[in-house]
């Protein structure tokens, strides 16, 4: 027979219908349209059905499939063909027919090649359910050799696989840098719409903002209140630590709202672990104010009132028009529990020691059990007395070599160096001159430098 034979391959949708859905095998159905002669051939025919993986020339694969005895109806005809095995792989396929009159001559084969399109590439598919997990690598993939990024993943984009981050609906904004996703392109807005910085949130008054958490130990921000402004603080149960250049907490808020500064764990309001240094450059004084909690409490100021001099006042200005009877500078010891007044001075400006009521610019109380309420050492110490009345004229009290020496102002001045009392070890008692006042009884007699004393 040597008919002029065509054929057209058909593709209707039973192909891809019960049988390739089992996923089973490697057996599908081929439908196809003979024509002899430019007429529609009928009769019965024997096929020869071969895969290629190339249009023309190329290698054949899997086994030649004969189908003998084929029903042609009007041209349309329908086989079953199975090729076995790792034929389709993925590469693109062709089927090369020859055919025959029934118990005819030789086969004529057709031209050209027909390419197998999608649908015996169910076969792989169902394949598929049989390959294990993680079996299949990303060196696997036809991805053109491109290697995945963290936290990319698989799409399909102009014919090719291709590894694709993840990013934003609207416009993929975020790149990755291994795992780390970043955005420089502006500013990015949370809530708004229109970010003024690098990254700004918009939230109502008396929100929260912002929270960093392990889940248990909670950081936050928040706007408003009853104080109004801005917050930032711990929401759970936790202290709030201040740190520099990654190091241990320079100041801590406790729970309890003591704040201490060197120490995490503050016993006051305020807890300082080191040295307190007040500064105000520019200005004439510095100071540490202590208040009472009112204009009208009492409140104590260490001062250091001017630049040059650095001199340290400490006051207590209770901002009265008259000072209150306890208004005063105390300096204690002892216990928290049970302190003991030291020293103290009061509103009129008396100071005492082991007084608390002094009489006086200065009241000393000694020692129960005795001792010295006040003691001078040095080089023959000695008091000095100021007559403010007198043009500040002077005396003294001196200590010399064990004895009393009382000396005027002619004394103390060097007017007149014999001028003064001595008191010595043995009791006696000289006088650069004596005069006695009023009466006087003499238990013992005693010489004088003239015989003949004028009365008085």
């Amino acid at each position: 027979m040597k008919a002029k034979l065509k054929h057209y391959l058909l593709l209707i949708a039973a192909l891809s219908g019960p049988v390739l859905a089992r996923a089973q095998g490697t057996s599908f159905n081929y439908q196809g349209r003979l024509v002899e002669n430019g007429v529609a051939a009928g009769g019965t025919y024997d096929f020869i059905f071969t895969a290629y993986d190339a249009a023309a020339g190329g290698n054949a694969l899997g086994v030649v499939v004969p189908v003998n005895a084929v029903t042609v109806n009007a041209g349309n005809f329908a086989v079953p063909l199975d090729f076995g095995v790792g034929v389709f792989t993925g590469p693109a396929r062709w089927l090369n027919i020859s055919v025959r009159v029934s118990g005819g001559g030789a086969h004529t084969t057709l031209s050209p090649r027909q390419a197998l399109l999608p649908t015996p590439y169910a076969v792989l598919a169902g394949s598929a359910a049989s390959v294990a997990s993680g079996t299949v690598t990303a060196g696997q993939l036809n991805t053109a050799g491109v290697a995945p990024m963290p936290g990319q993943f698989l799409s399909y984009n102009d014919g090719n696989l291709v590894w694709t981050s993840a990013g934003v609906a609207t416009g993929n904004i975020w790149s990755l840098n291994g795992n780390r996703a970043y955005y420089n392109a502006g500013n990015v807005g949370i809530g708004t719409r229109i970010p003024a910085n690098k990254l700004t949130l918009l939230t109502a008054i008396n929100n929260y903002g912002l929270e960093h958490t392990d889940g248990n130990i909670r950081l936050g921000t928040y706007l408003g209140g009853s104080a109004g402004g801005g917050w930032l603080g711990t929401l759970s149960n936790d202290r709030l630590n201040f740190f520099v250049n990654d190091g241990g907490a320079k100041m801590t808020v406790h729970t309890n709202g003591y704040v201490g500064i060197g120490t995490t764990v503050p016993a006051a309001p305020l807890e300082v672990n080191g040295v307190i240094r007040s500064t105000r450059l520019g200005l004439s004084s510095q100071y540490v104010q202590l208040d009472g909690g009112d204009s009208s409490s009492y409140r104590l100021t260490a001062q250091s009132v001017f630049q040059s001099e650095k001199t340290l006042v400490i006051q207590n200005l209770s901002g009265e028009a008259r000072p209150g009877v306890n208004n005063a500078i105390q300096f204690r010891l002892g216990t928290a529990a049970a302190p003991s007044v030291k020293m103290l001075m009061d509103k009129d400006g008396n100071v005492g020691i082991g007084s608390t009521t002094p009489q006086a610019r200065l009241e000393i109380v000694g020692k129960n059990e005795g001792g010295d309420a006040l003691r001078l050492v040095g080089y023959q110490p000695y008091l000095t007395l100021l007559d403010a009345n007198a043009g500040y004229t002077s005396s003294r009290i001196q200590s010399a070599g064990g004895e009393m020496i009382l000396g005027p102002e002619s004394y103390v001045n060097r007017t007149d160096g014999n001028s003064y009392v001595k008191l010595a070890n043995s009791g006696n008692v000289s006088v650069k001159s004596l005069t006695i006042r009023g009466g006087a009884d003499l238990a013992e007699p005693f010489e004088f430098s003239e015989s003949d004393i004028a009365k008085g």
